[in-house]
This record gives C-alpha cells, sequence and structure tokens, in this order.
C-alpha cells in the first residue's frame, strides 16, 4: 500500500514529491519500521526522505545507521532537535565531527542561544512543556509496508 501511495504521489506530483517526508507531525523514530518506509520511499524516489528527529539519543545506533545508510544514497540535510543541553553534549559525544555535517542541530531548549521554538497556541499560554525524549511516543500501530 505504501509503494501505491508513493508510486501515485510520484505520478500526480512529479520528481518534487521527492522531497517530502514519511511523516507529519509526528516522531519518526517511534515507528520500529521507520526504516521499511524510508527504504520504499527511495525505491519510488530514489532519495532518502529527509528525517527529523527528536528522538536521535534514544537509540544512538539506530540513528548513526540510519544516516550512515542516507548517505550512502543521496545527500540531503538531516535535522536533529536537541531538547536540552545534556541531550547536545550526548550528540557530541556520540557522533563524530564528520557524521554530523549532514545534521542540522535545532536548539529546542531556553538556555540555547537560538532556541527555535515559537511562542504560539498553547506554548503562548505556558500550557506546553518539554517532554523528555524518553516519555512516551506518538506512534500508532496499523500502516504496514
Amino acid at each position: 500500500m505504501w509503494h501505491d501511495i508513493l508510486s501515485f504521489a510520484k505520478e500526480a506530483i512529479g520528481p518534487a514529491a521527492g522531497w517530502g517526508t514519511c511523516y507529519y507531525a509526528t516522531e519518526p523514530l517511534d515507528n520500529p519500521d521507520y526504516e521499511k518506509f524510508a527504504d520504499a520511499f527511495y525505491d519510488v524516489f530514489g532519495v532518502v526522505p529527509q528525517l527529523t528527529t527528536a528522538a536521535a539519543m534514544r537509540k544512538p545506533e539506530r540513528t548513526k545507521a540510519y544516516l550512515e545508510k542516507a548517505q550512502g544514497q543521496f545527500r540531503r540535510v538531516h535535522r536533529f532537535s536537541v531538547l536540552s543541553r545534556d541531550i547536545l553534549h550526548r550528540i557530541y559525544d556520540c557522533f563524530t565531527l564528520d557524521e554530523l555535517v549532514p545534521v542540522e542541530l535545532l536548539s529546542q531548549f531556553d538556555e540555547a542561544p537560538a532556541s527555535h521554538f515559537a511562542k504560539a497556541g498553547r506554548a503562548r499560554e505556558g500550557k506546553v512543556k518539554t517532554v523528555p525524549e524518553a516519555s512516551g511516543n506518538t506512534f500508532i500501530p496499523g500502516l504496514r509496508i
């Protein structure tokens, strides 16, 4: 089904559809099959979908494997949302500079010199709190490759 959806998108939109992602408003690494979805995306478009994750350090070996495979297929900038100074230091300890070349580190914590959180909606009213990366997930089972 996923291949059919991607093939239809490619037919309807054209090669520009290859600049899409395999998720929307969720954490992609919450899905235990994310790499399978990304592989299907590559099969159809010949490019690896951009990964933006706040869970890069949940299973760093998984993140490293994804980046390594992605860089061997097609160069694209991926992004880590960095939720705390501690996570930033863990990223620096875990990844080499060469491994981080294709990764934007998006500072998403108050102490960061360039925090990118927008104060809008519920966040403006102080009702939204940043949650630790290890808490919960957004994965809903159902869609299969």
